[in-house]
């Protein structure tokens, strides 16, 4: 694993991908010590107000040495040296931090890892100029471990850093939380609730970790999953991997049906064991509403049916009896309610008072949701101000009102130009929107050839077109072919492996690195892009381009492949995920933990440009964020948690940040998680 040094500003922080350091044992009465000396800085002048970059290609291979007993160590490469200097109107240099992490090697192997950071305190250098050399830096490491070296200051005072754990020394506490989304009905086959096993603990886990769901009566389950978890129906999961310390393991996804007489509140409770920590325990109340009494069990919209009720967004077309009306056409009111509470969550919102339609007074019994569809520019009129509220929805229609709901944008992006089926083509008015609905995998037309564009709706095909469109449920499952496949190694682009989109789901425990390179040589500046994948990922995914030389990659991050692993999520766990394919945009809540970082994509490229914008939480809460329709992906920590789609509605400005703020969130993010950053040059 390649590092470097890098010397940023701590306002405007630095780069984007990271190696964490690591921690070594010494041998029990060895002694330590770390000499590093800076000699290769040039003396640079700097007449104007800027940022100014400079790089020592000689590095610091002659310059670093660690000894253990008797044994002297060198590094395992050549660490050119780069830094920033931001020069003020007054020629005042900037507050600069350095770090560095190092890895040493005897025969071959890596056996030692050092940490340092030096910071300069603000200084003002006659004539803006830097010295021709610093000071040497030396000091001894403690003989049980290498835990951190920090000199402060230019004192070079030596203290332990506290980023690094002692590993085994700690204990692991594991916690668990369960969850479901609305009530269950019932009767109703399939309802979900999903479980999170996290790790508050100081070490990571060791030993088995078993799950147990204690299903309430009413309630039999009837599967339990979740990626890298081995699960039986009882239901009992459990997992033998290591969870580090502060990590998350993928989420469990527990399946139920509901008994026709289920009490009409229970509670679901579930414990963690296991993993040398003590037992965890956590609950869920759960209200069992009562199912509609015409959709019969054979009825194939039935699971659409009961998520529509079970998420609050319809209570049917009868109260006494409970009755749905499958068979019925839905008119464009109805479809109004359907959508906007699809989109905002609720009933719970403004809209303009001022009738929009001349066929909508105010007195119009559904008069609240056309207006505030037609404030989302989700409505669709049928003439000058014209609405006809009572017409029925035509399945053309139906797909303008999903993708509009779904995106947010009057009319789709990108969608394929080539038509789907045979009575939709590039001329049909809705054509745009019908084929993003094909393309998302919402339809699947009303023959294999044809859509019927026409023909109006049912109630019952609108609860899966809802579903499907606005929660991302339900989905068709993706046809997973094993494809391309590559795992560790270091691979050539166009001979070995093609330039494309690569998905793999990394080891829990973290530890996955690749990197895009430009030459084989070893030198930082043949990165063009790196990520380290910290615990508890469920996917990463890297877009390698044609212009690449190679492309590496370790044992951590398993086995890649050209095609998604997961297919479409109706949450977000941990980890990098496709915009659209895989998780809906819209607005997202987690209760996240202190350290929790994201990041809204362009694309995957690893580079810094690929952030649109990033957030750093420092303590723990409640967090928001809205994915646009326009992002292509979506990444999260482990520390985040679970983001829950509270509403398809975008509740903030989209707007990319600048680059400097992308960096210092980065930055703030991987100093706290005493990460040492190892990022390219050009991604300076």
């Amino acid at each position: 694993m390649k590092t470097t040094i890098v010397m940023a500003l701590a306002m405007m922080a630095i780069a984007l991908r990271t190696v964490e350091a690591q921690c070594y044992q010494f041998s029990s009465g060895a002694t330590a010590s770390l000499t590093v000396n800076i000699t290769h800085l040039p003396p640079p002048t700097m007449p104007q107000p800027g940022i100014y970059q400079y790089t020592s290609s000689s590095g610091l291979a002659g310059d670093i040495s660690l000894t253990v007993g008797q044994t002297t160590y060198t590094p395992v490469s050549s660490i050119p040296v780069s830094f920033d200097i931001t020069v003020s109107s007054d020629a005042t240099l900037n507050f600069s931090v350095l770090d560095l992490s190092v890895g040493f090697t005897t025969a071959n192997q890596t056996v030692a890892a050092a940490s340092l950071s030096v910071d300069w305190s603000a200084a003002l250098f006659p004539n803006g100029t830097l010295p021709a050399a610093l000071p040497p830096i030396s000091g001894s490491i403690p003989s049980t471990m290498v835990v951190g070296v920090e000199f402060v200051d230019t004192t070079y005072t030596l203290t332990s850093a506290t980023s690094c754990s002692t590993g085994p020394s700690g204990t692991s506490a594991l916690s668990v939380a369960i969850s479901h989304i609305g009530g269950f009905l019932q009767g109703q086959p399939f309802a979900q609730y999903s479980v999170l096993v996290h790790n508050g603990g100081t070490a990571p886990t060791s030993g088995t970790v078993f799950v147990t769901d204690f299903l309430p009566p009413g309630l039999t389950a009837s599967i339990a999953s979740g990626p890298g978890w081995a699960c039986n129906t009882q239901p009992i999961c459990s997992r033998s991997d290591a969870l580090p310390a502060g990590g998350s393991y993928p989420l469990i996804t527990v399946t139920v049906s509901v008994a026709p007489f289920a009490s009409s509140q229970v509670s679901n409770q579930v414990t963690v064991s296991g993993g040398g920590s003590a037992t965890a325990t956590a609950s869920d109340p759960t209200t069992i509403l009562p199912a509609f009494t015409d959709v019969m069990p054979s009825d194939s919209f039935l699971p659409a049916i009961d998520l529509l009720k079970e998420f609050g967004i319809t209570s049917g077309c009868s109260a006494q009896p409970p009755l749905y009306c499958s068979t019925s056409n839905i008119t464009e009111a109805q479809m109004a309610v359907f959508i906007v509470r699809s989109v905002i969550g609720g009933d719970n919102f403004t809209y303009t008072q001022t009738p929009y339609f001349s066929d909508v007074p105010a007195s119009y019994l559904y008069f609240p949701w056309i207006q505030k569809m037609q404030d989302l520019g989700i409505a669709v009129s049928c003439g000058v101000n014209e609405f006809c509220p009572e017409t029925p929805v035509t399945r053309g229609i139906m797909a303008v009102l999903i993708i509009r709901g779904r995106y947010g944008t009057s009319i789709p992006t990108s969608y394929p130009t080539t038509a789907y089926f045979t009575d939709v083509t590039p001329a049909y008015p809705f054509f745009p929107w019908i084929q993003k609905m094909k393309e998302q995998g919402i339809t699947t037309g009303c023959t294999p050839t044809t859509y019927c564009p026409d023909t109006p709706v049912t109630r019952g095909q609108m609860a899966v077109f809802i579903i499907r469109g606005m929660f991302n449920l339900l989905l068709p499952s993706p046809v997973i072919s094993s494809g391309l496949t590559f795992g560790a190694g270091q691979y050539l682009i166009g001979k070995d492996i093609p330039a494309g989109r690569y998905y793999t789901v990394p080891a829990v425990a973290g530890g996955c690195y690749w990197e895009r390179l430009s030459g084989l040589g070893g030198s930082l500046g043949e990165i063009i892009a790196n990520d380290f994948i910290e615990a508890g990922f469920a996917q990463a995914i890297v877009d390698i381009a044609a212009s690449d030389l190679a492309f590496s990659t370790n044992a951590n991050c398993g086995t890649w492949y050209n095609t998604p692993r997961l297919g479409a999520q109706s949450s977000i766990p941990s980890g990098t995920w496709l915009v659209g394919a895989q998780i809906a945009p819209g607005t997202y809540q987690a209760s996240a933990q202190s350290g929790c970082y994201w990041e809204r994509l362009r694309d995957f490229s690893g580079s810094l440009s690929a952030i649109i914008t990033n957030d750093f939480v420092s303590s723990a809460g409640n967090q928001l964020v809205s994915i646009a329709a326009s992002d292509v992906g979506f990444s999260s920590t482990a520390e985040c948690g679970v983001w829950t789609r509270v509403s398809s509605q975008l509740l903030s400005s989209q707007s990319a940040e600048s680059p400097a703020e992308v960096k210092n969130r980065n930055w703030l993010m991987k100093r706290s998680k005493g990460v040492r950053i190892q990022t390219p040059l050009g991604e300076r």
